[in-house]
């Protein structure tokens, strides 16, 4: 008899990701999902995802590979499944495990995937496709931490830029506030750069398992700019866009607790390929959060996935948690922490 037990998918629609071409998000959550170190268990697991799918949307899709794989912060194994339908590659489905438990499934559908699946559509006019129980957002608790588990100090951060380095004028840009605010607010980068005065020398870690130290980071606290927007009662969220379309969703409290809009690093303007003219930074949190080159603040009251969130990684990322992805697994939710240890469990076929 199988192991693999599915509580159930949903597939929603993101407005956040039309840009870069993956607006349908994906997730599935597992009832205890333990593997007891058999891949062939993870590769059932998508299977049986990708059957629901089939189902739910009505028309027949299938896996390919993994194609890849990648062994993260000494713990998370994360294979990526393409998903394929008559026409050809559709999106691409993640299973995360961790401690011979399966963490999360999840993942997104093309933007032209609607084509040839149907029932896409229907997600887009704001019904969210859904079968079976599906585990809500789930924080990790992260008081008893010490230091960072999983990090390596560098001097020097990889370049990452999911859209790619843009060339952004600096007479022309702007940051804008919008969303469920009481006012909606527009700044200059001259008018910014005179009140970047805020410092902080807090590391920032990546969730591939690098953390930059001994940088200043100075610019204005998020608590400032959104203040003089207001964001209304019910808000809980803050997207922040990028000028070609990338996004990130923090939660707001800790936006307005810790975060910072960075202007300078170390007394010097932002380089172009660290995010010029501004972008954020969270100390706490992992940093695909820390949205480069970003042009907008977009408060929200309701969650949707950014772009990394889409492929799996987690709503909040606290970095003491070890919140890299998504917990749709109903142990460890019941749990409120990771199982461990973690050790690579790498697919033959992948050199």
């Amino acid at each position: 008899m199988s192991k693999v037990d599915l509580m159930g998918c949903r597939v929603s629609y993101t407005e956040l990701n039309v840009e870069l071409g993956i607006p349908y998000s994906i997730e599935c959550s597992v009832e205890e999902g333990s593997i007891g170190g058999s891949f062939g268990l993870i590769v059932e697991y998508a299977n049986m995802a990708a059957g629901i799918l089939s189902e739910m949307l009505g028309s027949e899709i299938r896996l390919e590979g993994p194609e890849g794989w990648e062994f993260i912060g000494r713990r998370f194994n994360l294979y990526k499944f393409p998903i394929l339908s008559s026409s050809g590659r559709v999106g691409v489905l993640r299973v995360v495990e961790a401690g011979e438990y399966i963490v999360s499934i999840a993942g997104a559908f093309y933007k032209d995937s609607e084509r040839t699946l149907e029932a896409l559509v229907r997600a887009k006019g704001g019904e969210t496709i859904s079968y079976g129980e599906n585990l809500s957002i789930t924080f990790l608790d992260g008081r008893n931490q010490g230091e960072p588990y999983g990090q390596k100090p560098v001097k020097k951060a990889p370049i990452y830029a999911a859209e790619g380095v843009p060339n952004v004028n600096p007479d022309t840009w702007t940051l804008k506030v919008t969303g469920a605010v009481d006012y909606s607010r527009e700044y200059n980068l001259r008018g910014l750069l005179e009140i970047a005065t805020s410092e902080s020398a807090d590391p920032m870690h990546c969730v591939t398992g690098w953390s930059l130290t001994d940088k200043t980071w100075r610019g204005i606290p998020l608590n400032e700019l959104l203040s003089e927007a207001g964001p209304r009662p019910r808000a809980k969220w803050l997207a922040a866009i990028s000028v070609k379309g990338y996004s990130a969703v923090i939660p707001l409290n800790e936006a307005l607790d810790s975060g910072m809009l960075v202007l300078y690093i170390d007394d010097t303007v932002l380089p172009k390929e660290s995010g010029y003219p501004a972008r954020l930074f969270l100390p706490r949190l992992y940093g695909w959060k820390h949205v480069k080159w970003v042009t907008e603040l977009r408060v929200l009251e309701t969650y949707m996935d950014g772009y990394w969130e889409a492929l799996a990684y987690h709503e909040r990322g606290l970095v003491l948690a070890e919140e890299r992805f998504k917990v749709r697994n109903k142990v460890i939710k019941r749990e409120g922490r990771l199982p461990g240890p973690g050790r690579p469990l790498k697919p033959s076929h992948i050199g």
